[in-house]
């Protein structure tokens, strides 16, 4: 007998509960996806002992159903899942033959629902977890996330997931299970929508390959399950993401998605002038009441780049209140989309956020997008940091080529004249025309 409220995450998947692993039963291989499935749609292991769930959990799975989840996750697996706990297995055992229980310390909680809830009379609580599949569970001392549901009259649980966090591209499964309950946890579903877009704009074009391809599986079944949630702005994305897609099953999620990214493109090239300023002044208008209304900095630094990609130098009131946020990451973000998308009304900005922020991160960002804006107001500033012989540094002195001002290059010339033969050199290519004449075949013209 099955259960659909357990489910397994084996360690070689790909997609975080879209999903941070392809699932299936021990043995067999999980489909990832197919003709209108999931990538949680393999078989099911038998829940121990029979269905499991609080009283009254199918109330609350049918409720949850019928709500504006999001991510594949919450589509799928929360419904089923009302305890997320991050632990250690302390012991494991089958009792009787064919049941696997596995005593699971607990660390963390990640998600706990009213009717799925760990015992809160100790510190580091010790669940007892049950699994009708052996082997399914983590091995004694193994790190694990469990998505368990409460069984009924009983103090136990049966267990729905096994996220393993112990292997090579644990962190960043981890991570992408983190940021996915997060955003699960937004009370609106506009919000939910917005803070899973930017993840995924900024994931599937990320340096880390687990997650580039977690994020296009996401996007693929974000495409299936929430078409009109795609932009117009996300086809690029999707588009440079499936080009580079090695696996077959992953290039096809970023296809699919892309084709309804294009349609929504379509629709917006298609619209009058007159319809697509009014509707770009309200995306603005909307882009910044979040950014104004949210609490957590991952939200805003999301907003802050989804502001950039969508309307470019038209987001620059909403790019300077970023670059005096409170979060470094966020003004870190408005100080690099500034540069990279050469927002000169801006110039100034970056050159007061060069002079005073006190992150490493945001400084050295600001020295490059003070040279990509050829803000002159920076070359003083880069012209002290330019002195030190270091990475900062000689960003400073690429950033004082780049202005290439009368002030900036004097201070170029001056820094040659005492600099060390292997200095020298890089300081008489920034002087040439040679450099002038690479940034220009590099589309940033020094004129």
């Amino acid at each position: 007998m099955t259960s659909p409220r357990v489910r397994r995450l084996l360690p070689s998947g790909l997609l975080l509960l879209a999903a941070l692993a392809g699932c299936g039963t021990s043995g067999s291989p999980a489909p990832r996806h197919g003709d209108g499935a999931g990538p949680l749609d393999p078989a099911v292991p038998a829940a121990a002992g029979g269905a499991s769930g609080a009283p009254g959990a199918d109330a609350s799975v049918r409720a949850a159903e019928k709500s504006p989840a999001v991510t594949h996750l919450g589509r799928t697996v929360l419904p089923r899942a009302g305890l997320v706990v991050l632990g250690r297995s302390v012991g494991r055992s089958e009792v009787p033959p064919g049941i696997e229980v596995v005593r699971f310390q607990v660390d963390e909680v990640l998600r706990s629902m009213p009717w799925d809830r760990p015992p809160d009379d100790v510190e580091h609580p010790v669940l007892t977890v049950l699994s009708g599949e052996p082997g399914m569970l983590p091995a004694p001392g193994a790190a694990a996330v469990l998505l368990v549901a409460h069984r009924p009259r009983s103090p136990n649980y049966d267990v729905v997931q096994v996220v393993a966090i112990d292997d090579r591209a644990g962190p960043q499964r981890l991570a992408a299970l983190r940021r996915y309950l997060e955003i699960e946890a937004y009370p609106d579903e506009e919000e939910r929508v917005s803070a899973l877009l930017s993840y995924l704009r900024e994931a599937v074009r990320g340096p880390d390959l687990w997650t580039r391809s977690n994020a296009a599986l996401e996007y693929g079944s974000l495409a299936r399950a929430r078409p009109d949630d795609l932009r117009a702005e996300d086809a690029p994305l999707l588009r440079a993401a499936a080009q580079r897609a090695g696996e077959a099953d992953v290039r096809a999620a970023l296809e699919s998605a892309l084709a309804v990214a294009e349609r929504a493109a379509a629709r917006t090239a298609r619209a009058t002038p007159d319809a697509r300023s009014d509707a770009a002044a309200r995306s603005l208008d909307e882009l910044s009441t979040r950014f104004a209304d949210a609490s957590d900095a991952a939200v805003r630094r999301g907003v802050v780049l989804e502001a950039a990609v969508t309307h470019r130098a038209a987001a620059s009131t909403l790019l300077r209140r970023a670059t005096a946020d409170a979060d470094e990451r966020v003004r870190e973000a408005a100080v690099a989309a500034a540069g990279q998308l050469r927002i000169t009304d801006l110039a100034e900005d970056v050159a007061r956020v060069l002079a005073n922020d006190t992150s490493a991160h945001v400084r050295r960002s600001a020295v490059r997008a003070a040279g990509f804006l050829r803000s002159t107001a920076a070359v003083p500033q880069l012209a002290l940091l330019a002195r030190a012989e270091t990475e900062l540094g000689d960003d400073a002195c690429f950033a004082l080529a780049r202005v290439r001002d009368d002030a900036g290059l004097a201070a170029l010339s001056s820094l040659r004249a005492d600099a060390a033969p292997s200095r020298r050199e890089l300081l008489d290519f920034l002087l040439s025309d040679a450099f002038a004449a690479q940034e220009e075949q590099l589309g940033r013209p020094l004129r």
